[in-house]
C-alpha cells in the first residue's frame, strides 16, 4: 500500500496536479487511471512484441503431435508467431505476404501448387518442405531449385550407420551443412534421396547435407540411384531477393520420435536448419561504412570529392543475425576473402578488406591516377549467406595547378640539358665578345 501511494503521489506530481487536492476520492480515481495506462501500456508492448515476431504458418499432414517439439522449438527458441493448419489458406493477399515463413511437413499435394509457393517465394517469403513421399508439387519445386527426387518407392540406405535392424533408420555425419554449428554429429534419416541437376542447377543451390560415403539410393528393383557424395539428403536455395527454400527428403526427421534418439542430435538439427531457411541464421547486415583521407582520420564526416593520387581509407561493420538469442553479432569471414573494389565502369582497384574480432573491417589503397566518378563497393556473395552489395559514390578530380610537384625527379636529365645550355651559351658570349684576333689587327694597321 505504500508503494502504491507513492507511486500515485507521482503519477500525479508528474501529471501536474495540485496537491492541496488531492482527497481521497481524487486519489482513489487517479488510482484507477494509473492502473488502466499500466495495463494498457503492457498489453500494446505485448501486442508490439508479437507483431515484431516471425509470422509461421506450419502446414502439417497428420497428428499434430508428432511434430509438438519442433513447433515448440521454434516457439521458445527461435521467438516465431506459429499458426497450425491440415488445409490450404491464402499465402497472398492485395499483392503482400500473410505470412514470412512457411513450413510443410508431409504430403501438400492438393494444399498449394508450385506456382502459388514460387510466388510466395518471388515476395520474399521463406519455404521449408519435408516429405518422406514426395508428389508432383514437391518434385516440381525441387527441380525448379535445381535437384532431382529419386524415383517412387526408392530409400536411402547406409549399412555402416544403421540405427535399426531395418535399415530404414541411419545416421549421418554431418559434417556440411550450409554453416550451421551442428558439424560432426550424428542426424537420424528415414526417407528419400535427391540428385543434383546438372541441366537446372544455379549457383545459389548446394546440398545442405549430403550423404556420407557409406550412403546410397536404392530403387524399388533393387538397383542403386546414386551414392556417396553425389546423394542429397536436404537441398537448399537461396534466391536473388534473399529469400530461402530447404527441400528435406525426409519428414520423419522433425518428429518427436526421432528427437527422441539419444545418439543423434535431430532437434537440433531441426531448429538450425529452421533458422537458417527462416532467414534467422547466415543473415549480414552493414554499419558505419566511413571512409576519409589517411591524414585526416579524426574526420567524422567523409569528403565530397577526393585528389588523383590520394591515400584513401575504407571502413565498415558487418554483423550477422543469431535467432536464438535474437540478436546481431559481429561476422568474420572464414577464409578472410571480403574485398574492397574501387570501380568506374571496371574495377581499378580491388584490395582484402582486413577484419577484426568485433566484426570491423578496413583497408587502405592509393586513390588511381585516373578522374571520373567513381564508387566505393562491397559484393558478398557466399553460399549459406544472404548476399551484401555496399556502394558509395564519390568524384575524383585532378590536382589543381598549385598541387603539383615543383620538380619532378624523373625529369632531371631535362633539367640538366636546360642548365648546361644556358651556360655553355653564356660561355660562348663572353668570349665571342671579348676575344681579340692579332693577325686581323696588324692587318688593319698596316
Amino acid at each position: 500500500q505504500p508503494s502504491a501511494n507513492l507511486i500515485s503521489e507521482l503519477v500525479l506530481s508528474v501529471l501536474g496536479v495540485p496537491m492541496i487536492s488531492w482527497h481521497r476520492s481524487s486519489i482513489k480515481r487517479y488510482r484507477v487511471m494509473f492502473a488502466l495506462i499500466t495495463f494498457v501500456m503492457t498489453l500494446t508492448c505485448s501486442v508490439c512484441a508479437n507483431m515484431s515476431a516471425p509470422r509461421t504458418l506450419i502446414v502439417i499432414d497428420g497428428p499434430q503431435s508428432n511434430f509438438a517439439g519442433f513447433m515448440e522449438g521454434l516457439r521458445r527458441d527461435l521467438h516465431h508467431n506459429i499458426s497450425v493448419i491440415d488445409k490450404s489458406v491464402p499465402l497472398i493477399d492485395f499483392g503482400e505476404r500473410v505470412y514470412d515463413n512457411v513450413a510443410l511437413l508431409g504430403t501438400i499435394d492438393g494444399v498449394f501448387s508450385t506456382q502459388n509457393l514460387l510466388d510466395f517465394v518471388d515476395l520474399g517469403g521463406n519455404l521449408l518442405v519435408a516429405n518422406s513421399d514426395p508428389g508432383k508439387t514437391t518434385r516440381n519445386l525441387s527441380s525448379k531449385c535445381g535437384f532431382t527426387f529419386d524415383s517412387e518407392r526408392s530409400a536411402v540406405i547406409d549399412d555402416d550407420n544403421s540405427l535399426d535392424s531395418f535399415r530404414k533408420i541411419y545416421g549421418v555425419d554431418c559434417a556440411n551443412n550450409g554453416g550451421i554449428n551442428i558439424k560432426n554429429s550424428s542426424i537420424a534419416y528415414r526417407g528419400i534421396g535427391q540428385v543434383q541437376s546438372l541441366m537446372s542447377s544455379t549457383e545459389k543451390s548446394f546440398a545442405f547435407l549430403p550423404g556420407d560415403v557409406s550412403t546410397y539410393s536404392i530403387a524399388a528393383d533393387g538397383s542403386i540411384i546414386s551414392a556417396g557424395q553425389e546423394l542429397v539428403l536436404i537441398s537448399a536455395f537461396q534466391a536473388g531477393n534473399n529469400a530461402r527454400i530447404l527441400v528435406s527428403g525426409s519428414s520423419d526427421m522433425f518428429t518427436d520420435q526421432f528427437f527422441a534418439i539419444k545418439s543423434c542430435e535431430n532437434r537440433r538439427f531441426a531448429l538450425e536448419a529452421a533458422a537458417w531457411t527462416f532467414g534467422q541464421k547466415g543473415i549480414l547486415r552493414a554499419s558505419n561504412i566511413h571512409h576519409h583521407r589517411i591524414d585526416h582520420a579524426d574526420d567524422h564526416t567523409p569528403p565530397k570529392q577526393y585528389t588523383v593520387n590520394d591515400t584513401v581509407v575504407y571502413h565498415v561493420d558487418i554483423e550477422e543475425f543469431d535467432g536464438f538469442s535474437n540478436r546481431w553479432k559481429p561476422f568474420i569471414a572464414k577464409k578472410n576473402d571480403m574485398q574492397l573494389e574501387f570501380v568506374m565502369m571496371s574495377p581499378y582497384i580491388r584490395v582484402p578488406l582486413k577484419s577484426s574480432k568485433s566484426g570491423h573491417y578496413s583497408s587502405t589503397f592509393t586513390v588511381p591516377d585516373v578522374y571520373g566518378v567513381f564508387k566505393f563497393k562491397v559484393e558478398y556473395d557466399r553460399l549459406g549467406l544472404s548476399k551484401l552489395v555496399l556502394s558509395t559514390t564519390v568524384p575524383v578530380h585532378p590536382k589543381r595547378h598549385d598541387e603539383f610537384e615543383r620538380f619532378i625527379v624523373s625529369a632531371f636529365p631535362y633539367y640538366v640539358s636546360e642548365f648546361t645550355m644556358i651556360i655553355s651559351f653564356l660561355l660562348f658570349s663572353v668570349v665571342y665578345l671579348h676575344h681579340t684576333d692579332n693577325e686581323c689587327n696588324r692587318a688593319v694597321s698596316t
